[in-house]
């Protein structure tokens, strides 16, 4: 099966975090609101479903995708301190991208760019295919969207990231940090 990948689209331009005002994206990175080794199976379902939630009631029209980024990263963090139980949170992330949950479609373009694990992608092509492929516009986006987190080449959402913004281009300025205010 093919993997679509459309012809990359304008996006909305994000809305601008004030740079003295960023989060500390180290800190979310090694802070952990749970602990995972001793987590029962159930219990880091129940907080991977938790933590796409918050991401969910948060991704609004009027919400800025750079403030999502905590939620996210605390979501992939999970995952990467749980790979000992990749199945189990494999099979969560197959649920977001098959159809059988309904959540912000921003939590797999972030963990799955970093993930890259091949059956979220292979059950999100799946779910394309079986809609009709490119006959099937509404889904085109997002399995284009999908594909191209995979894709080894700089991510096009990067931009709106921190984290991978910094580990896609380190040695340039993050374009959705707002410049600081100058005197007058």
């Amino acid at each position: 099966m093919a993997a679509y990948r459309g012809e990359r689209s304008l996006r909305n331009s994000c809305r601008v975090t004030e740079i003295g005002h960023e989060p500390s994206f180290a800190h979310v990175c090694n802070q952990a609101t749970w602990s995972n080794a001793s987590m029962t199976e159930i219990e880091l379902e129940q907080e991977f479903w938790r933590l796409c939630q918050v991401v969910d009631e948060a991704d609004t029209p009027e919400s800025s995708v750079p403030d999502l980024e905590p939620h996210l990263l605390a979501i992939l963090n999970l995952a990467k301190e749980s790979l000992d139980r990749r199945e189990l949170l494999e099979r969560c992330f197959v649920s977001l991208v098959d159809g059988s949950r309904d959540l912000s479609n921003r939590i797999v373009l972030f963990c799955m760019r970093e993930l890259r694990w091949p059956e979220v992608r292979d059950a999100a092509n799946l779910r394309f295919e079986r809609a009709g492929g490119v006959r099937a516009p509404r889904l085109m986006n997002w399995i284009s969207h999908i594909n191209w987190a995979y894709d080894d080449s700089p991510w096009e959402d990067a931009d709106f990231f921190l984290y991978f913004w910094q580990k896609e281009h380190p040695s340039e300025p993050w374009p959705c940090a707002k410049p600081p205010a100058t005197g007058n």
